[in-house]
């Protein structure tokens, strides 16, 4: 499927005037970052995706829980987590 600007414009005005529209397009945007940043990460590390996890955070005045990649080997190893 090819993507036009009007398309994509059509497509997020469309989610947008749901009542939860503004929700659905942070957290669609969210998962899709994380999930590229992800694969940069693996592709540099060599590690391997473990599924996903949940995590919340604040949205449009409500809480919203995106799915963030899990990794296997540095889950336990990473500094940050």
């Amino acid at each position: 499927m090819h993507f036009t600007q009007p398309k994509v414009s059509k497509i997020l005005e469309d989610i947008l005037q749901k009542e939860d529209g503004l929700n659905t397009i942070l957290k669609l945007s969210l998962e899709a970052l994380m999930r590229s940043e992800h694969e940069i990460f693996k592709s540099n590390v060599g590690d391997y995706s473990n599924g996903f996890r949940g995590r919340k955070v604040f949205g449009d005045k409500r809480m919203i829980e995106p799915r963030v990649p899990h990794d296997r080997r540095l889950f336990h190893t990473h500094p940050m987590r």
